[in-house]
């Protein structure tokens, strides 16, 4: 029997189909792989990835913390120094007309000055006969590319030439913004991520989104401080060292005064603090509800979380939108009252006067001017509890923004409140001025009629709900300011 023959197919054939079988393999196994990856991660919780993401790179923020810290503090210390030479000028103003070569920075970063360059520029003879140079923005602070950062103010026979301009074009030091742009940048989305899920209506989950991003700059801000304070110690340490081995005395309260000042003084702007300003701004000025309480809850944190050197309220101050008859101001009322509330807290004067100032300008623009009395007038009842002259011109501005409606409800309970306030503080002075101001508008027999239980018991919830001091029985200091124009009324 004959068997057919059979024949295999050739080496290259074989090899060709062999190579098609492992490409189609190749594509399944991408395919499938490419599948699998996106179904898991559309299985993953936010949360749990925002979460995962602060506890994997908090390590990073805060040693980007303490190297921003540094730059402050070396900062501060140069621009302290650069007040010393008469022939430097620190001003953003730009006479017209005035003779100047500028200066610009070749890149994007923090805007320093080289000690050693400028040293050996300012002994040049030019500047014995006149030239001056004017820095027109703080040292350390996040400059574009090609933006003017000083000016070389020549006299008025003097002509820059080349090789000035060129060396003090050396003077002007770049430091690279990497750590400052990855701080701002992850914040920033991780925002956007947590105003996406509350917009979508998942809001327990851009809360808990949003908090991880704070905790990230909470941890990046009390690193900066750290380290900022930690370098003015050791520089004002060196400093006494110096000026001890002149005299052969150390004063050491001297030292500590220095310390203080240099800690309270503002330093170079955070831009991960002024991207989150703006972050929170914008939000709590949305229609949308959910927005707007998220954008107050990261307005409160920041707040919360900083002190007077990093200048958060006088970001937010600032950043507020301006008032109009047309529109209500509720809103930037409500950020602007917390912002007096942190003035008072961490003892800044000049931002107490500027939120006063803004509530001024808000209740002659604006349909909320009652509104904006009784905001000011809970502000001032618990500036009692602060420093007199925080009271007084408290005081004084409530008397201003009250004096077309004197009788008004809202003009006659803050009077009432701040007067309560005052004799709960201990603030006799406030509590005096309070009063002569109510006996000058012949209001005492109204104030008498204000010793009501139900009016107290509203009056005593406010207070405890705006932040007001009323000691620990609230009623009875109410009960006391009511009757306390008219038994001092003698001696007004």
């Amino acid at each position: 029997m004959l068997i057919p023959a059979f024949k295999l197919p050739s080496n290259d054939r074989l090899n060709a189909a062999f190579a098609w079988l492992s490409v189609c393999a190749a594509v399944i196994f991408g395919l499938s792989l490419t599948v699998a990856v996106l179904r898991w991660i559309g299985r993953t919780n936010a949360v749990e990835a925002a979460e995962a993401f602060t506890s994997l790179w908090q390590s990073r923020f805060a040693a980007y913390g303490r190297r921003f810290g540094r730059l402050q503090a070396t900062a501060m210390e140069m621009s302290q120094a650069l007040d010393s030479i008469p022939v430097v000028a620190k001003t953003i103003e730009h006479v017209v007309g005035e003779r100047s070569e500028s200066v610009e920075q070749k890149s994007r970063g923090f805007f320093m000055l080289s000690r050693h360059r400028l040293k050996v520029l300012l002994e040049r003879s030019e500047f014995r006969q006149g030239l001056r140079i004017r820095i027109a923005t703080g040292i350390g602070t996040l400059k574009d590319a090609y933006e003017d950062v000083l000016s070389l103010v020549p006299g008025r026979t003097q002509v820059i030439d080349a090789k000035l301009l060129r060396q003090a074009r050396r003077v002007v030091r770049c430091q690279t913004p990497a750590h400052a742009d990855f701080v701002s940048s992850s914040v920033v989305s991780m925002l956007s991520l947590s105003n996406k899920l509350a917009e979508a209506g998942e809001i327990s989950a851009a809360r808990s989104v949003g908090q991880c991003a704070l905790r990230l700059v909470q941890i990046h801000i009390s690193s900066a401080r750290w380290a900022r304070r930690r370098s003015a110690q050791r520089q004002i340490r060196r400093a006494a060292a110096f000026e001890a081995s002149r005299s052969d005395q150390t004063n050491v309260a001297s030292t500590a005064a220095e310390f203080r000042r240099r800690d309270a003084e503002f330093g170079p702007v955070n831009p991960a603090l002024k991207e989150v300003v703006d972050v929170g701004v914008a939000a709590s000025a949305s229609h949308d509800a959910r927005l707007s309480e998220l954008g107050l809850m990261i307005i409160d944190t920041m707040l919360r979380s900083t002190g007077k050197a990093e200048a958060v309220g006088d970001m937010l101050l600032h950043k507020l939108p301006p008032a109009s008859p047309q529109t209500s101001a509720t809103k930037s009322m409500e950020i602007a009252w917390k912002i007096g509330l942190h003035a008072l807290n961490r003892g800044n004067g000049t931002l107490w006067r500027s939120v006063l100032e803004w509530f001024a300008r808000t209740a002659e623009n604006s349909a909320d001017s009652e509104r904006s009395v009784f905001l000011v007038g809970t502000l001032v009842a618990a500036s009692c509890r602060f420093e007199t002259a925080h009271s007084r011109i408290g005081i004084d501005m409530l008397v201003e923004l009250t004096k077309e409606r004197p009788a008004a409800p809202s003009s006659v309970e803050s009077l009432w409140h701040i007067g309560a306030s005052a004799l709960a503080a201990g603030n006799i002075s406030a509590a005096v001025i309070a009063a002569r101001e109510i006996h000058s508008r012949r209001q005492a027999e109204l104030f008498v009629k204000l010793n009501d239980p139900g009016r107290v018991a509203g009056a005593k919830l406010i207070a405890d709900l705006r932040g007001g001091y009323l000691g620990d029985l609230g009623s009875d200091a109410l009960s006391a300011f009511s009757i306390f124009p008219k038994q001092i009324g003698t001696l007004l």
